[in-house]
């Protein structure tokens, strides 16, 4: 445990030496940030979003599923996409974003995958609409199927559009394994899978190289505490269970402390020929 804690803090400062502050120009690029689950804007961007927000720029922010899964041993599902759209909306808010600037694709949660095609579709006509200059999504690998559906859909609508915005992967899942956080020592199927995804990949460590564009949040870091504290379904046990989940629970709460650096990191691939219309 103190090798994982010093190799942990290494890797952080590395990190932190290599986040820049972005030239206005990067500021003021129109944003379109998809989101697979209310709360993944605010985990893998949230600092961005609000530092796009604070320098002026349009950020649409696009929720691809209605949440309704996450807690559906104690809420009806109708119930709980209404309440994420709530939280969403009330996330939004601490970031800036207005609400003209949000969409909800409704998507049901668990099952965007067998819903690709119809994604992708949606995805093609916000594209069109905003033409944005800047795109954040989930990074490939992020793990959970609705990420790597998000993913898949956002680069069908790309394929079949010419579009020549900077694209953004960020990273949620992916942020689950060694040193960042610390495994399960159980033998039930999710910590087995954690385990073999650290073993097979080196995610921890891959992380560094991977993604290589770190951007400063300090600056923003209260906003995106706030807008965590807006997905209340996610920070806070609800109705009165202790059993209920929540995010701090994740890993021991090394999980939630990977959104509360001073910094967000992306995987960054500019447009061909390296420039922005």
């Amino acid at each position: 445990m103190l090798l994982t804690g010093h190799l942990r803090d290494a890797y952080r400062r590395r990190l932190m030496q290599r986040a820049t502050e972005l030239a206005p120009d990067d500021l003021m690029r129109p944003t379109i940030v998809f989101a697979p689950h209310p709360d993944d804007e605010t985990l893998g961007c949230g600092g961005i979003i609000a530092k796009k927000r604070q320098a002026g720029a349009n950020v649409t922010v696009v929720f691809m599923t209605d949440g309704s899964g996450s807690h559906g041993q104690f809420m009806p599902p109708q119930e709980l996409a209404a309440m994420r759209r709530r939280e969403a909306l009330a996330a939004c808010r601490e970031l800036d974003v207005p609400e003209d600037d949000i969409a909800f694709l409704d998507f049901p949660d668990g099952a965007l995958r067998q819903h690709e095609a119809a994604a992708a579709e949606q995805i093609s006509g916000l594209l069109r609409e905003n033409r944005p200059k800047e795109i954040y999504f989930p990074f490939w690998a992020d793990g959970p199927a609705d990420h790597v559906a998000t993913y898949r859909a956002v680069r069908r609508a790309l394929a079949a559009d010419v579009n020549s915005a900077v694209l953004n992967a960020y990273p949620v899942w992916f942020w689950r394994h060694w040193p960042w956080t610390r495994q399960p020592m159980r033998a039930d199927r999710m910590a087995l899978s954690v385990l073999a995804g650290t073993l097979k990949a080196m995610c921890g460590i891959r992380l560094l190289g991977t993604f290589s564009h770190v951007v400063d949040i300090s600056g923003q870091l209260d906003q995106k505490r706030s807008a965590l504290a807006a997905h209340r379904s996610q920070m806070e046990r609800l109705l009165g269970r202790v059993d209920w989940p929540i995010l701090e629970d994740v890993s021991g709460g090394d999980f939630l402390a990977c959104f509360l650096q001073p910094f967000e990191v992306f995987q960054r691939r500019e447009p061909a020929g390296g420039k922005v219309d």
